[in-house]
Parts: C-alpha cells; structure tokens; sequence
C-alpha cells in the first residue's frame, strides 16, 4: 500500500459545503515533516477527515456521464477543463462583478429590465440579434450599444463556446473588463492560449495570471494582455494589474510594456499565442507575433516579461499563493480564445481526497500511487448529512441526504 504525506490531512478548501463559491479560498501546501501508512487514515477515518468545508481540499463527483469522465480524469491526474467546461462551469466576471453560477447570471439578467431588449439572443454567427430600443423605436445592434455594453450582466452573457474547433468567442465591444475565472487555484503551471479576433477594432484580449477578491470586496486580476494598440498596453503586449470594483476598473500598474511586432491599425483576423509560466512567486509572461490565416505561431524569446510576486516593489503581493486563472477581454468584438495548453505538477493541482457520491466511495492522494481507494470508507457518512455540497471546479452542487442517499441540485 502506498504511503501519504501527512500535509494532506491539513489541506484546504475544494469541497465547498455552501451553496455559493467563496473567491478567494485556497489549498495551503502544507508541510510533510513525516509519512505513515495509509492505514493510519483507513482506522480514523471519520475524524481525521474534517468535514466543515473550512479545513480540508477535496472535491465530489455525482452519477452524471460527465461526472463519471470528471472523476476518471482525477484519479488518472489533474486535467485542465476543456473550452466547453470553461464556458458551461466557470465563474463570469464583468468588473467587479462576479457570476458564480447561470443562476446568478440570469438574476443579474432579470435585474436589468431596463436594458430588456439588449438581450436579443445570439444569431448563427454568435453575434447577439438586432434589436429594437422601446425608447426611442430605433433598431440598435446590442453587442456595439453603448447602453448594452455598459451592463455588466450583458457583457457577462456575450459569450459563446463553438466547437470545431473549440474556442470561446464574445459578441460585445464590451466597455468593462469581463472574462473567465477557473474553478480552483494554482501557484505553479504553464498556461498558453491563442488569442484572435476577426473584427478590425485594435483594443484587448488576454490571460489572467492570477486573481482573487481582497478584504475591500475588490477584484485583483493579474494578466497578460494583447492589444492593437487601441487601449492599454499600447504597444502590444505586457502584463497588467487590474483592481475593479462593481462599479470601476482601475489600471494599477503596466508592467514591462513591448511591442511583439507591433500594433497593426486593428486586430483583422490577426493571432497571437500568449504563454504564462508561474513558479510560486516567479511569473514569466511570453507571447508570438502577430500572425494571421494559417501561419505558424511561435513564442518570440525576446518577448519575456519577469516579474517576482514577493518583491513590494511591484506591489503585487497579495497574489502570492495559490490564485485564479481565466481569460480576460476589453472592448474587443469578436475575441476569441482557443489552442489552450495548461500544465500543473499534481502536487500542487490535485486534492486531498476524492468523494465518489455514485459508487459512496472515497479515494486518498498517495505521493507513490496516485490515488487510492480507501477501503470501507463510506464518502456520505464522512461528509455528514443532511448536508449541501459544491465541487469548486465543476460547481456541480449535490445534497447529501442520508448515509446512502444523494441528488445532483
């Protein structure tokens, strides 16, 4: 059998038993002073496992096909959600303003009466429907009006996942900062996408390195973005500090703003991968030239931003430990993400435990053998009942009924 580090007794939060994700919480990464055996856990089970959502990291999969594939995957080692899991899953942000589920979006929706007729559907290009202005009569394209855009619910709703191939397209010229946030935090990966846009504004399309909401209710986003030139960075590439409230973004700071072969009058089916390499406090930013049609990208070597989370010089550390990453536009029509690479040691992406609700299973991380299953350990009894519980990558909720008894909410 294999052994356990004892650090993952102590680890944090990913089974979230709320009916809300908490931005902002994190796996710690413990210290390992010591091993023991596994069987240590199996005849303690039920109080070395704290079930209070505060102090453990785990996550729990239900009976769903997509939820069965979910778990096989963790089990085989962290896989990076695909495009279609990112758009259906993860949490959206306008501002702000964060979404944490369709639910919450289509609150925010219902809230905006004022706006009504700006959510007009979107077409077969993904490009929101031609609408009528009840104000005034006149016919108004929503995902370039001004009182559209300037909703964050709206600009939160732009979005569209389109297969073959994948990528996540948004049908706003949106005026607030708006994207992606994932479902669970890192401090160590490489993240690489292509960024792109067919429409010929000049404005920005990026990804978030880091993000997490401060003790003042503050969205911090730490990306690297593209731009034409048309807003910041007005040369083309660099990494930024973002701090939004519900109301304003604030630029914080640009950091080691370049070229990369330059603004081009407007972004016109133009490409650019853009790569993200963070070790703990260390951040290395990279991106391609410009390209367009098939061309071949590569990452210009030259284009390396660095940047040291720990030095208060760059007054970026609060994003230090393990944080967010997503995806990030700004009053860019048509930007579209695809190519996604993301790569993290398992160490630092996998939880603790694994709760199995379909088969009342529980599965252990064991530094030799992946993950092992615990045996007689029964995930429902351990969790407690009748209790309601979130997986913070999928959010994927479920009530625990009883000992034996679950449903997907």
């Amino acid at each position: 059998m294999g052994r356990l580090s004892r650090s993952y007794k102590k680890a944090v939060v990913g089974l979230v038993v709320t009916a809300t994700v908490v931005l902002g919480c994190a796996k710690t990464s413990g210290v390992a002073p010591s091993e023991f055996d596994l069987s240590t856990i199996i005849d303690t089970m039920p109080p070395e496992i704290p079930t209070d959502g505060v102090s453990f990291f785990a996550l729990v999969y239900g009976s769903s096909q997509s939820d069965r594939t979910n778990l096989s995957n963790r089990i085989a080692g962290y896989q990076a959600p695909g495009l279609s899991e990112v758009f259906s899953n993860w949490r959206r942000f306008s501002r702000g303003n964060i979404y944490n589920n369709s639910t919450e979006l289509a609150t925010a929706v219902s809230a905006a009466s004022a706006v009504s007729y700006c959510f007009s559907g979107l077409n077969g290009s993904y490009n929101w429907n031609s609408a009528v202005n009840p104000g005034n009569g006149q016919t108004i394209q929503p995902g370039t009006h001004t009182a559209c855009l300037n909703t964050d619910a709206f600009n939160a709703s732009s979005w569209s996942y389109i297969a073959s191939p994948d990528r996540i397209y948004n049908a706003a010229n949106g005026s607030y900062y708006n994207g992606f946030l994932s479902g669970l935090p890192f401090s160590k990966f490489n993240f690489q996408a292509e960024l792109s846009s067919a429409d010929a504004d000049d404005d920005s399309i990026g990804t978030i390195i880091a993000a997490y909401m401060d003790d003042q209710n503050r969205l911090q986003v730490l990306a690297a973005m593209r731009t034409q030139g048309g807003n910041n960075p007005s040369l083309g590439f660099a990494i930024m500090h973002l701090t939004s409230t519900a109301t304003a973004t604030t630029i914080t700071r640009v950091f080691s703003a370049k070229s990369v072969g330059g603004p081009n009058g407007g972004w016109s089916g133009r490409r650019s991968i853009v790569r993200v390499e963070r070790d703990g406090d260390s951040v290395k930013a990279f991106a391609s030239v410009w390209g367009t049609g098939a061309t071949q990208l590569a990452i210009d070597p030259t284009s390396e931003i660095s940047l040291d989370l720990s030095d208060p010089a760059n007054g970026l550390t609060g994003f230090q430990g393990e944080k967010y990453y997503g995806f990030i536009t700004l009053s860019q029509l048509g930007a579209t993400f695809s190519n996604i690479e993301f790569i993290t040691p398992n160490s630092e992406t996998d939880p603790s435990y694994i709760y199995d609700l379909e088969n009342n299973s529980v599965y252990v991380k064991s530094n030799e053998e992946g993950y092992v299953l615990v045996p007689g350990a029964q995930a429902m009894t351990i969790i407690g009942f009748p209790k309601r519980v979130k997986n913070t990558e999928t959010q994927k909720e479920f009530m625990i009924n009883s000992a034996s008894s679950f449903n997907e909410l």
